[in-house]
C-alpha cells in the first residue's frame, strides 16, 4: 500500500513539475519526451495564411465563404523545423506534410460519408441536384480512400459550383512556406528542397522565408519600403488595407491553380509573397 502511494505521489509530483515548466514556455516552444526525460524544443515557424473567407475577391457582393464560384486563396500548410528533435529521430518535412494531409483527408472522408445516406434518399426522389452532388461525393470518396486529396478530383466546369459547396479541406490550393535559417534564406536548405520537390510533384507552390531575417528588418528604410511596394505595384504611401488587398489579388492571379496549372508566373508569385512578408514584419500591414 505504501509503495503504491509513493508511486502515485511521484507521478503527481512529476505532472505538477511538467505543468509548471510548461507555463514558462514561449509561444513557439513545446515539450516532448526524449531519452526518458522531458525535453523543451523550439519551432521556427513564421508565415502568413491568406485564407480570407469573408473577403469578396471577385467583387460580386457575396463573401468567399458563401460563393462557390469564387476561388479560395491558398491555405498555408506549415513546414516546421525544430531546433531539437525530442525523439532523437530524423527530421522529415515531407513526412510532416503527409501527416497533415492525412488528417485533413480523414476529416473530409468523415464529412462526406455522413452526407451519403441523406443524398441517396433525395436522389431516389428524383432530386436532380442531389443526384449530381451524390455522384460528386462518391467520386471524391474513392479518391480520398485511395489517399489522395480532393483537389485532384477530375471534374467538369459545370461541377465546380457543387464541388465548392462541399467545403472540403483538401480541395483548396496549397502553398508550402519553409522557414529556414538565415544562411539559407536565398536558396533554402536540404529540408526546403525536399518540400519544393514534393510541391512540384503535386502541382503546388513552395517558398522560402527566414523568420530571423524578418525580425531583424522590423524597421525598413524608405528605399526598401519603396522597393517592396513596387513589387506589389503600389505607391509608397499605400495604406495597410491596400497592401493586404493587393497581396491577395496577386496571389490569386499568379497561383498555378488559378491558371490551369501554368507555372510560368511562379517566380512572380514568390517575389510577391516575399515582399509582403517583409512589409508585414516591418508592421506596414
Amino acid at each position: 500500500m505504501t509503495g503504491a502511494y509513493l508511486q502515485l505521489m511521484a507521478l503527481l509530483a512529476f505532472a505538477c513539475a511538467a505543468i509548471s515548466a510548461r507555463g514558462q514556455l514561449a509561444n513557439d516552444q513545446t515539450h516532448g519526451f526524449g531519452a526518458n526525460r522531458l525535453v523543451t524544443f523550439t519551432y521556427l515557424q513564421n508565415f502568413d495564411c491568406v485564407d480570407q473567407p469573408r473577403l469578396d475577391l471577385d467583387f460580386n457582393g457575396v463573401p468567399a465563404e458563401s460563393d462557390p464560384n469564387e476561388m479560395q486563396v491558398p491555405i498555408c500548410q506549415p513546414v516546421t523545423e525544430p531546433t531539437q528533435d525530442p525523439t532523437g529521430g530524423k527530421i522529415d518535412p515531407v513526412a510532416d506534410i503527409e501527416t497533415i494531409e492525412t488528417e485533413l483527408m480523414l476529416a473530409d472522408l468523415d464529412s462526406l460519408e455522413k452526407r451519403v445516406d441523406n443524398l441517396a434518399k433525395k436522389a431516389k426522389g428524383n432530386d436532380k441536384d442531389a443526384k449530381e452532388t451524390l455522384d460528386l461525393v462518391n467520386r471524391a470518396l474513392v479518391l480520398l480512400r485511395d489517399g489522395k486529396p480532393a483537389r485532384f478530383l477530375e471534374r467538369k466546369p459545370e461541377e465546380e459550383r457543387a464541388f465548392g459547396m462541399l467545403g472540403l479541406l483538401t480541395s483548396k490550393p496549397v502553398l508550402y512556406v519553409c522557414n529556414v535559417e538565415e544562411g539559407s534564406a536565398r536558396d533554402g536548405n536540404s529540408f526546403s528542397k525536399q518540400v519544393f520537390e514534393h510541391a512540384k510533384k503535386e502541382g503546388a507552390v513552395a517558398v522560402v522565408i527566414s523568420a530571423k531575417i524578418e525580425s531583424e528588418i522590423a524597421t525598413l528604410s524608405r528605399e526598401e519600403r519603396t522597393e517592396f511596394l513596387d513589387t506589389l505595384g503600389l505607391e509608397v504611401d499605400a495604406e495597410a488595407a491596400e497592401i493586404k488587398a493587393r497581396f491577395k489579388e496577386l496571389v490569386k492571379r499568379h497561383h498555378p491553380d488559378a491558371n490551369g496549372g501554368d507555372r510560368s508566373t511562379e517566380d512572380r508569385l514568390v517575389a510577391v509573397i516575399q515582399a509582403y512578408n517583409y512589409l508585414k514584419s516591418a508592421k506596414f500591414c
